[in-house]
């Protein structure tokens, strides 16, 4: 399995990622932070499962951003504000469920954000993000926490 990249099924035998080789459950939330019911699935999930918790803050900068102009670094400090306060929260709730926690920024595409974190930890087995919670809200439906299990490419 190691020589495949994937991670061990013993998730302390393996060197790699951030947390003692730790398998992790990398949880990506966007400008507005970590929704509760997105924090409380991921630390229940990764309790249960054993697993760590990586937390990722991603922000897509529009395009024709650039770092002078003051608008921009304006949205750009905002959205560090928000993400910090946001996993002190989420951080507080894994330390209440026992499960180790991490918490990384990234500023571009979300899709982008999730790649370079899954090859920095090396051993991500599953990624889960807030809903589309207002859209469900206004259908009046619960909402539903997408995770997606994470393939190696042989």
């Amino acid at each position: 399995m190691a020589e495949a990249g994937r991670c061990s099924k013993d998730p302390w035998a393996d060197g790699r990622g951030e947390l003692g080789g730790r398998r992790q459950v990398l949880v990506v939330g966007g400008e507005a932070g970590f929704s509760q019911k997105l924090m409380e699935y991921a630390v229940g999930f990764a309790a249960r499962m054993g697993y760590g918790i990586t937390a990722l803050s991603a922000f897509h900068v529009p395009l024709t951003s650039s770092l002078d102009d003051p608008r921009y670094a304006h949205m750009v400090v905002e959205f560090e504000r928000n993400a910090r306060e946001s996993a002190r929260g989420f951080a507080a709730r894994a330390r209440q469920g026992g499960v180790a926690f991490s918490h990384h920024m990234r500023l571009g595409a979300r899709d982008r954000a999730v790649q370079e974190i899954c090859a920095a930890m090396g051993c991500v087995d599953f990624v889960m993000s807030d809903p589309s919670l207002e859209e469900r809200a206004a259908q009046g439906v619960d909402p539903v926490i997408p995770v997606y299990a994470m393939a190696s490419a042989s």
